[in-house]
C-alpha cells in the first residue's frame, strides 16, 4: 500500500494537474511540493545528504534570476513577450530544492524508481483512455485546466493530464528508464515490470516521436541484453510469450474498443515520417527555418524574453531550448546556466557508487542536453529534477551490486522477488 501512495504522489508531483475554475496556486505540483517541505522541515534525515555542490548550482541560479528581473523591470514591457525570470524561479523550486526535498521523502533509489515507474503507468492508462474513450475526452476537458496548446478532446493524437506532446512523450520514456533500471540493473525480471515497460512504450507512441524514439532505443538496449548476452536461451523462452501475450492483449483490445484502423495509420505515419522523410520532414525543417535572433549587444546583455517581441523589436519564436536561453538569458549567461548545470550533475555522479550505476544516470544526462536542441525540457523542470532525485538517492544505499536474475516471479511488498 506504501509504494501506491507514493506512486500518486509522485505522479502529482510530476504532472501539475489543475481542476478548471480553480487558481493555478492550488494545482497538484505546488500542493505535493508544500507536502514535502513540511516534511522535510520535520524530518530528522534531511542531513544525510552531502548537498555543498547543490549551493553552488543554487547561488549561480539565484544570482540568473535576480539579473532576469532586473532586465525585466529595466525595459519597457511588451504585450507580446514572454518573460523567462518565472521559468528560472520555478528551476530553482522544482528542479534544484525540489529533487532535494523528493530524495529526502523516500528511503531509498528502489523505493523512489518503483515510484517514478507507477506514476508513469498511471498517465499511460490515462493517455490510452484519453485516445480511446470519446467520453473520458470528454471528462478531461471539463474537468481540468488545459496543458500546452493541446486540447484533451484531440483525436490525432494521445493526450495525458499535467503534460502534453513531446513534453509528455519525454516523461513516459522516463518512466522505462525507471523500469530498465529494474529489468537490467537489478535483474528483476518479472512479469509486471514487462508490461509496464510494453505499456509505457505503446503510451509513449500514442503521444510523441521524441519519448517513443527513446523508447525504441531502450527497448533494443534492454531486451538484447535480456534476452541474449546476460540470460541465453533460457531467459528467451521465459520472456518472449509474455511478450506475445502482451501485444496480442493489446490487438485485441484496440479491436474491442472500435479504434478506427485509418486513425492508427495516421499516427504512424506521423510517428514513423522522420525515419521516412528524414531532414527533409515538416517538424526538422521548421525547426532548421526558425530564425536565430542575431548576435548584437541585446543578445549578449540578455533581453529576458525567450518568446515574442523585445522592447527593442528583436522578434524571438524559436522552438530550441538553447536559443531561447541565449536570447533571453544572453551569451554569457547562457553559458554559465548550461556549463554549472553539468558539472553540478558530473560532480553528484562522481559519488555514485557503481561504475554502472553511473553509465546509467550519464546517459539520461546527455540525452536531456541532446533533446533541449528541440525544446527546453530543462526549464520543464522534471526531468532534470527526477534524474538529481535518483543520483543522491544513490548514496543512500549502494545499488552497485549485481543480484543473480530473478525472472517471472511475484514481488513482494518490499520490491524483491519472492521464491
Amino acid at each position: 500500500m506504501r509504494i501506491i501512495v507514493l506512486g500518486i504522489l509522485t505522479f502529482l508531483f510530476i504532472f501539475d494537474l489543475s481542476l478548471l475554475g480553480l487558481p493555478s496556486i492550488f494545482s497538484s505540483r505546488k500542493i505535493v511540493f508544500v507536502i514535502l517541505f513540511i516534511h522535510y522541515i520535520v524530518s530528522f534525515k534531511r542531513f544525510r545528504f552531502n548537498t555543498g555542490s547543490m549551493y553552488f548550482i543554487l547561488s549561480i541560479n539565484v544570482m540568473i534570476f535576480l539579473w532576469l528581473f532586473i532586465l525585466s523591470v529595466s525595459w519597457p514591457q511588451s504585450p507580446l513577450a514572454d518573460y523567462v525570470y518565472s521559468r528560472e524561479m520555478y528551476f530553482i523550486i522544482y528542479t534544484i530544492i525540489g529533487s532535494v526535498l523528493l530524495a529526502n521523502f523516500f528511503k531509498g533509489l528502489d523505493e523512489y524508481a518503483r515510484s517514478v515507474v507507477i506514476a508513469m503507468v498511471i498517465q499511460s492508462l490515462i493517455v490510452f483512455s484519453q485516445f480511446s474513450f470519446e467520453g473520458f475526452r470528454v471528462f478531461l476537458e471539463n474537468t481540468f485546466q488545459p496543458t500546452g496548446n493541446i486540447e484533451y478532446t484531440r483525436t490525432d493524437r494521445a493526450n495525458g493530464v499535467g503534460a502534453e506532446g513531446a513534453f509528455l512523450s519525454l516523461l513516459l520514456a522516463t518512466g522505462l528508464y525507471f523500469c530498465s533500471y529494474f529489468l537490467h540493473f537489478k535483474r528483476i525480471i518479472t512479469v509486471n515490470y514487462v508490461i509496464f515497460f510494453l505499456c509505457l512504450l505503446t503510451a509513449t507512441f500514442l503521444t510523441g516521436r521524441t519519448g517513443f524514439y527513446i523508447g525504441c532505443v531502450l527497448s533494443i538496449f534492454v531486451f538484447s541484453s535480456i534476452l541474449l548476452k546476460d540470460y541465453g536461451k533460457t531467459a528467451m523462452l521465459k520472456v518472449l510469450p509474455i511478450m506475445l501475450i502482451a501485444f496480442f492483449s493489446l490487438s485485441f483490445l484496440v479491436d474491442r474498443l472500435g479504434i478506427n484502423e485509418d486513425r492508427l495509420e495516421q499516427l504512424n505515419t506521423w510517428v514513423t515520417s522522420v525515419v521516412d522523410d528524414g531532414l527533409e520532414e515538416g517538424s526538422v525543417t521548421a525547426l532548421m527555418e526558425m530564425q536565430i535572433p542575431s548576435l548584437s549587444n541585446e543578445t549578449v546583455v540578455g533581453t529576458a524574453v525567450y518568446r515574442g517581441t523585445t522592447s527593442n523589436g528583436t522578434t524571438v519564436q524559436h522552438d530550441s531550448g538553447y536559443v531561447q536561453m541565449y536570447s533571453s538569458l544572453g551569451v554569457v549567461f547562457a553559458v554559465i546556466f548550461y556549463v554549472s548545470l553539468f558539472i553540478y550533475l558530473i560532480t553528484l555522479i562522481r559519488k555514485v557508487r557503481g561504475g554502472k550505476l553511473k553509465v546509467f544516470f550519464f546517459a539520461y544526462i546527455l540525452l536531456i542536453f541532446i533533446v533541449e536542441l528541440k525544446e527546453p525540457f530543462i526549464f520543464k523542470y522534471i526531468p532534470v529534477g527526477l534524474i538529481i532525485t535518483a543520483i543522491l538517492l544513490s548514496g543512500i544505499k549502494s545499488t552497485s551490486k549485481d543480484h543473480k536474475p530473478q525472472f517471472l516471479k511475484k514481488e513482494n511488498a518490499n520490491g524483491s522477488p519472492s521464491n
